[in-house]
């Protein structure tokens, strides 16, 4: 009986052994089934592939030329031009020509990374290519009557100048030129000889260096630039400094005037944003050609049709408005409403931008001209981006070109545009197709990654419903074998009856 009592003992501790084993295995798969739907494997893997680190696949992007937005340009064809200067129409009339359609293509040169801390610097550049197929035709084909910007820019600059103002209008006599040019599109977009900007360009050649103007030659000519980003996920893509500045010094920063309105807080390229962004996170833009930062005014969520929930921005309703947070930008002698000064970023030449045909400003703004339409549907901005990712999935908006004339009643050609805000040039902005590697990590995070969650935190809590299930069965097998060994135990007696309180006392230390 001693060798049965051993060989029970040892079956008894490898079950439980067993048991132990198996209730732990199955707790464990429970507990990673519910830890599988809180980390989101998929996610993780997303932001890994996104990082910003030597030898990644953004990181290699960077270095490529990447397609970016479509340009939709519309230049500002005046239709009464003889009547308007003659005086018979107070009011200039204005019709949009386009579009002219270019793509711009970026690459980034001399990229330095510091991965230690979390910089990386680079020198964007960039080049147009037309696209005739999403053009009404080529603007060197297309003759338009335009504002003369120098003509306009130059008696603006004099206006407040009385002992100048004689020999400007000399000047302009001597020229024979006019305030209304009759040109092609191309060359008022590439370059154009206009003899104001060659004398300038002769005489001042340290500050015009051009002999030619056009509104895209010198916009992109500007853009040459140093750019300081972070790398680090909780704030990627966020601008530290421009050509060496952590802020706007042409609107400010560094001096008693230093505010949040030109300093890089919370601003970005609008290339990418942050990952796990959330409805609170605030976002501004800043690029060179518009010479000041944007405020991104948050409007709500979308669900995309691969499920993810994108948010949706649009320029605040205040951008172009003179208050407080604007109030660096205002650096014209008298603030306009609706317009802001980009002078600053360009020769100190008297020319605003604004939202598309003035949307969201006064209509008094455009009380002098005829064909200004605003319409929210068409000039409106929009900008949506990847909660999760900070991918921008789509971008459109509207930004407008204009000659902030002054009182330039002084000379004869230019009277009739005195304190005037003459429209150029539309800027229809739209953000093409995602480029296939971006698309490939959003199919990932969001057509597959909802598999990589259901599926292995179904099969663990399968398996740990089953190991647990198992587990009780044979806890209540053990029982029942125990229970059945008490009982044999307590029935049959271990000595024969003729021992008498040997075998008596034995069976009452069972019992």
């Amino acid at each position: 009986m001693k060798h049965n009592d051993e060989k029970y003992k040892k079956c008894t501790t490898q079950n439980y052994c067993k048991l132990s084993i198996c209730m732990i295995a199955g707790v464990a798969s429970l507990g990673l089934s519910f830890l599988i739907c809180f980390i989101n494997p998929a996610h993780i893997m997303s932001k890994h592939v996104l990082r910003l680190t030597e030898g990644s696949y953004l990181y290699e992007i960077l270095h490529e030329e990447i397609p970016c937005v479509y340009l939709h340009i519309y230049l500002f064809n005046i239709t009464n031009g003889a009547a308007f200067l003659a005086g018979k129409d107070t009011k200039l009339r204005v019709e949009e020509v386009g579009p002219f359609t270019y793509q711009e293509f970026r690459k980034n040169e001399d990229i330095e990374l510091d991965e230690e801390n979390g910089l990386m610097k680079y020198s964007p550049k960039f080049r147009l290519e037309f696209l005739r197929e999403k053009s009404i035709a080529d603007p060197k084909d297309v003759i338009l009557q335009l504002p003369n910007i120098p003509m306009l820019t130059l008696a603006t600059r004099l206006s407040t100048n009385p002992f100048t103002q004689y020999g400007y209008n000399l000047l302009i006599a001597k020229m024979n030129t006019k305030a209304i040019l009759s040109l092609d599109a191309h060359s008022y977009l590439w370059g154009w000889d206009d003899p104001i900007v060659k004398m300038f360009n002769s005489f001042i050649p340290g500050i015009i260096n051009f002999s030619k103007l056009g509104l895209l030659d010198r916009l992109y000519e500007n853009e040459r630039s140093r750019i300081e980003l972070a790398t680090k996920e909780q704030d990627k893509f966020k601008i530290r400094k421009y050509n060496g500045e952590a802020g706007l010094s042409m609107h400010g920063y560094g001096t008693e005037k230093q505010s949040r309105c030109n300093t890089f807080e919370d601003v970005y390229e609008g290339l990418g944003y942050p990952t796990d962004l959330t409805k609170e996170t605030p976002l501004r833009i800043f690029r060179y050609s518009f010479c000041r930062i944007l405020d991104l005014q948050y409007q709500g969520s979308r669900t995309m049709k691969n499920g993810a929930e994108a948010f949706v921005y649009k320029f605040s309703n205040e951008t172009f408005t003179m208050n407080e947070n604007n109030k660096c930008v205002c650096t014209l002698p008298t603030c306009i409403e609706g317009v802001s000064n980009i002078g600053p970023c360009f020769y100190d030449t008297s020319t605003g931008l604004s939202i598309g045909h003035y949307l969201h400003s006064d209509p008094k703004l455009y009380e002098r001209l005829e064909g200004i339409k605003p319409n929210a549907a068409e000039h409106d901005s929009e900008f949506v981006i990847d909660s999760k990712l900070g991918v921008v999935l789509s971008t459109r908006f509207s930004l407008q070109g204009n000659v902030i004339v002054g009182d330039v009643r002084f000379n004869s050609a230019t009277r009739q545009f005195s304190n005037m805000v003459v429209p150029t040039i539309l800027f229809k902005i739209v953000q093409p197709d995602l480029i296939p590697y971006v698309k490939k990590i959003l199919w990932f995070e969001y057509s597959l990654g909802p598999y990589l969650r259901i599926v292995p935190a179904t099969l663990s809590f399968v398996a740990g419903l089953l190991l647990l299930a198992i587990a009780v069965r044979s806890c209540l097998c053990l029982r029942a074998k125990s229970g059945l060994t008490y009982k044999l135990s307590t029935t049959v007696p271990l000595i024969d009856e003729k021992n008498g309180d040997l075998a008596k006392t034995s069976t009452d230390q069972c019992r």
